[in-house]
């Protein structure tokens, strides 16, 4: 049994008749109980973490059920079930950290401690590739329909994909991928050692990250060119490739591109400090460019590293910044650096990312923070401390 902390009196138990793999709880100040699903096996044990809203149960089987709560009363239709967590042997005893993102479990003969680390997932063409465990990714694509299991022994940090290839890496060592004709088959096409943060590909080229500079390497790590960055741009912190163009953000709020369709990338537009163009301290925090690089999407985050509500969008010929502040239901007065706003610029956000039957925005705002959620959703994958 363990009890829900602060502001719900609600006890949470689990419930081991007959090997049940459900969660049973209870609210004692509604006399409700209700029971959540998706163990796959019986339960041992239980800890909740009330910063993370997730409960945590610990399996017969050596695997970690989790669920999340979503804001609002505590009914069964508020909790989700999160990826299940695949360890070793039967744990006795799991229990959050109240100060640290970290989740140590017991299992009698070694104590582990799971680290959180948002799940990896890529998309490009008709191909979509998700993080399902630490050494595990799935390729999902619509053309041929299938779906396609990828083992590594790279403990994986970060993925990316490209219409014929799988790039993994964790920091330390870059793994490529190529996938076959029918979408059924991977096969190992080049690995590298290498420190870089982002990675991407395009066609037979990937593009490497370092403190100074974008690197265009073939798959087994050789240079093929260098793109530097100025000391004002600052460091690179986002990498996006869409159709033959490449754009990056940096810490210092610039937004810089290249045309990689050629043998040589070339630089196709000025690097841009999105920050001096913003009202307040926001930085941006990643970067999407459309496929014939005439937009790139920016999402912003606030100097406490939580999300910021607005999201922006640049048009590059025109060097206008429209954008939509989902929080507040409404749109953004366009910035650029000539004051030109010789565009429909409301009628364009709005119809891009609002309703025009929720007048307020407030119902725009709850399904995009929805969306964004869910996308962004973290899974606890184990690293050994």
């Amino acid at each position: 049994i363990h009890w829900k902390q602060h502001r719900h009196p609600g006890a949470l138990q689990e419930d081991q008749r007959a090997g049940e793999d459900v969660v049973r709880l209870w609210d004692l100040d509604k006399d409700n109980n209700f029971s959540l699903g998706g163990a796959l096996d019986q339960i041992n044990c239980l800890s909740y973490s009330t910063s993370k809203r997730i409960l945590a149960g610990g399996l017969v089987n050596g695997k970690i059920a989790m669920w999340q709560h979503r804001a609002g009363s505590y009914v069964q239709e508020h909790w989700i079930v999160l990826p299940t967590i695949d360890l070793t042997d039967s744990f006795i005893q799991i229990q959050w950290s109240p100060a640290h993102s970290l989740l140590a479990a017991n299992n009698i003969s070694d104590v582990i401690i799971l680290n959180e680390q948002p799940i990896s997932t890529s998309i490009s063409v008709q191909s979509a590739v998700v993080q399902i465990s630490p050494y595990h990714v799935q390729l999902e694509t619509l053309d041929p329909p299938n779906i396609l299991s990828i083992r590594t022994d790279v403990h994986i940090r970060g993925v990316c994909n490209s219409e014929d290839h799988v790039v993994l890496w964790n920091n330390k060592k870059i793994v490529v991928y190529e996938i076959n004709e029918e979408k059924n088959f991977a096969r190992l096409a080049g690995t590298f050692d290498i420190d870089s943060p982002l990675t991407a590909v395009y066609q037979q080229t990937v593009f490497t990250a370092d403190t100074t500079s974008i690197t265009a390497r073939n798959f087994q790590g050789t240079i093929k060119q260098t793109m530097n960055l100025a000391e004002q741009e600052g460091i690179p912190i986002s990498i996006d490739i869409c159709g033959h163009y490449l754009v990056i953000a940096t810490d210092n709020g610039f937004v810089k591109g290249w045309d990689i369709s050629r043998r040589e990338s070339r630089q196709y537009i000025s690097p841009k400090n999105i920050s001096e163009s913003l009202p307040d301290t926001s930085l941006v925090r990643t970067v999407k460019v459309n496929c014939n690089g005439t937009k790139i999407a920016i999402q912003l985050k606030k100097v406490n590293e939580e999300p910021d509500s607005r999201l922006l969008i640049w048009y590059v010929e025109q060097d206008i910044l429209l954008g939509y502040d989902f929080s507040a239901g409404q749109t953004i007065q366009p910035i650029s650096d000539n004051g030109s706003a010789d565009m429909d610029y409301e009628d364009l956000i709005t119809g891009c990312f609002a309703n025009p039957d929720q007048k307020d925005g407030v119902e725009a705002a709850a399904a995009v923070e929805q969306s964004i959620w869910r996308h962004w959703i973290s899974v606890l994958i184990s690293t050994y401390l």
